[in-house]
């Protein structure tokens, strides 16, 4: 019989691979896309050469607001996601109302920081147009539901051959329907 440290353990690694991982992974490509993107952003609209944009200071800071800014919205999009007894929430109908008072509470606080030129100084951010902070908002959206699809369809656990932490999909639908029935 295992001991209960084993067990805790265990569930704990699966906890990673079914949350942690696929957040991770999905945050990283993300992430590095967008900062390659506006870094790049000159040369491909052919303002500059890409040896200019890759060494200018100025380009460089732009890219990592940007990551910054998408980092802090996934972030907050994340915060939706966690229940208070682990695993992610099982549907957007069981989001917490004190999580989504955290995550609107944060982005407030992240726009004064984004708009008041002191604030903004004192973090090393760079000033965005309100199409950036629109398009990098879009951007973590689509992040945060190929995110949800990732825990619904247990890929990370399909991928390595773990065991699901949770009942599989299509028993969760079977249990809705056998309740409602």
């Amino acid at each position: 019989m295992p001991s209960t440290a084993g067990l805790v353990t265990s569930l704990f690694q699966q906890f990673q691979y079914a949350t942690v991982v696929p957040a991770a992974l999905a945050l990283a490509v993300t992430g590095l896309t967008i900062y390659i993107g506006y870094l790049l952003l000159g040369p491909l609209l052919g303002t500059q050469l890409v040896a200019e944009a890759v060494n200018s200071p100025a380009s460089r800071a732009v890219a990592r607001t940007a990551l910054t800014t998408l980092s802090i919205f996934c972030g907050l999009l994340l915060i939706l996601f966690v229940q208070p007894h682990g695993g992610p929430v099982p549907g957007w109908r069981d989001v917490h109302w004190r999580h989504v008072a955290l995550a609107l509470t944060l982005t407030v606080a992240f726009a004064v920081i984004a708009v008041e030129p002191g604030l903004r100084t004192l973090f090393e951010l760079q000033a965005l147009s309100l199409a950036d902070y629109a398009v990098l908002a879009l951007i973590a959206t689509i992040w945060a539901v190929v995110l949800r699809a990732i825990w619904r369809w247990q890929l990370v656990e399909h991928l390595l051959g773990v065991e699901p932490l949770g009942p599989q999909p299509e028993a969760r639908s079977t249990s809705r329907s056998a309740a409602e029935a």
